[in-house]
């Protein structure tokens, strides 16, 4: 089951503590190989998904300690009627798409990845250029190596790659990645995340920019 939230009030909760929330909740965006369409600002909706969401606890010394539930999953869709409008970046298969998030939305959407990888650079006026990597290997697969070369090589400084989180779940781990505008300033958060007893496990989040 799923409710739709405000989508304006949700970036507000964001903002209010974005650290926190992305430590908590899992945000994602479902998106088919692009055909025509490329980056886009658009309006949007979202839906809170009743499933549990657990995130990595640790304990003295950093050693593992546990998972902790009591996290949402949220469920970006972008829709005309929406409350509020944010950049999103879609992918296809042995393509790279890239886009600059400026001051014209407070909110970013990269599609969800199960094998691509996202880069990201700090820009003019405190705008953030953002890519989508998709490469295919010879086994069919998506390209590591490739990848991490195709983003060093436009000059992105801060990455998540393919094998930041597919390695999770037996191979079986995707990669959220959003944005938001706090203060006038993008925040970018990369979450890697794997499905374990019916829930979604939160494995790291850390802020890219």
């Amino acid at each position: 089951m799923a409710e739709d939230v405000d989508a304006q009030e949700f970036i507000d909760q964001i903002r209010n503590n974005s650290d926190e929330f992305f430590c908590r909740n899992t945000v994602y965006w479902m998106c088919a190989p692009s055909l025509a369409g490329g980056p886009s600002l658009s309006n949007f909706k979202v839906r809170r998904h009743d499933s549990q969401v657990e995130h990595y606890s640790s304990g003295m010394l950093g050693l593992f300690a546990g998972w902790n539930a009591g996290g949402h999953s949220y469920e970006v869709v972008p829709d005309g009627a929406g409350a509020a409008q944010g950049y999103f970046l879609p992918w296809k298969e042995d393509s790279g798409y890239s886009t600059v998030l400026g001051g014209q939305a407070q909110f970013f959407m990269n599609a969800m990845m199960d094998g691509c990888s996202f880069g990201c650079v700090a820009g003019p006026n405190n705008s953030v250029r953002v890519a989508h990597h998709n490469i295919q290997g010879a086994d069919g697969g998506s390209d590591h190596q490739a990848m991490t070369g195709t983003l060093s090589a436009f000059g992105y400084q801060h990455t998540f790659k393919r094998n930041d989180y597919r390695t999770l779940g037996n191979g079986q781990g995707f990669g959220f990645v959003t944005g938001v505008r706090v203060g006038g300033t993008w925040r970018i958060y990369a979450q890697a995340v794997y499905f374990a007893q019916g829930r979604e496990r939160i494995a790291s989040c850390r802020r890219l920019l």
